[in-house]
C-alpha cells in the first residue's frame, strides 16, 4: 500500500517536494469524496477499496513525477503492468462475484485461484530462471 514511498523518495533526494505535498492532498481529498460517496451504500468495504485506489493513484503520480517531470532515473513500472493488471482484474471479477450474492465457498474458491494465478505470474521465465540457479545449482 505504500508503494508511493518508493518513487516520493526521489523527489526527496532531488528536494522538490512541493509535488508530494500536492499529490497528498489531492488523493486524501478524493479519498474523502469517494467515501462520502461509497460508504453509505456499500459500508466500511467501500472505505478499503476507495483507500487503495487512492494509494495507487498516489503511487502513479510520484511516479509520473519523478520520472516525467523531474527527469530521474527510476525504476521502469513496465515490467510490473502485467502483472497489476492481472491483480487488478481478480480484484474487479471478485467484486463482481460478491456483488451478485455468490456463496462463500464460490468466493473462497475464487481466492484460491486468484492465489495460485498471481503467484504463477510472479515466476515467469526470467525469474524461474534466476531462482533456479541461484537456488537449486550443483556442486
Amino acid at each position: 500500500m505504500h508503494y508511493y514511498n518508493v518513487f516520493g523518495h526521489y523527489a526527496f533526494y532531488a528536494k522538490r517536494t512541493v509535488m508530494i505535498s500536492v499529490f497528498s492532498l489531492f488523493c486524501g481529498a478524493l479519498n474523502i469524496i469517494l467515501n462520502y460517496q461509497f460508504i453509505p451504500e456499500y459500508g466500511y468495504i467501500a472505505a478499503a477499496y476507495t483507500t487503495l485506489f487512492c494509494f495507487a493513484l498516489l503511487a502513479l503520480l510520484h511516479y509520473l513525477n519523478s520520472r516525467f517531470i523531474l527527469k530521474l532515473n527510476v525504476i521502469r513500472l513496465r515490467p510490473l503492468l502485467p502483472k497489476v493488471a492481472i491483480f487488478y482484474g481478480f480484484l474487479l471479477i471478485y467484486l463482481c462475484l460478491t456483488h451478485l450474492g455468490f456463496t462463500d465457498w464460490t468466493l473462497f474458491g475464487f481466492k484460491v485461484i486468484t492465489f495460485i494465478a498471481f503467484a504463477l505470474s510472479l515466476f515467469n521465465e526470467e525469474t524461474g530462471h534466476f531462482y533456479r540457479h541461484k537456488f537449486l545449482k550443483r556442486d
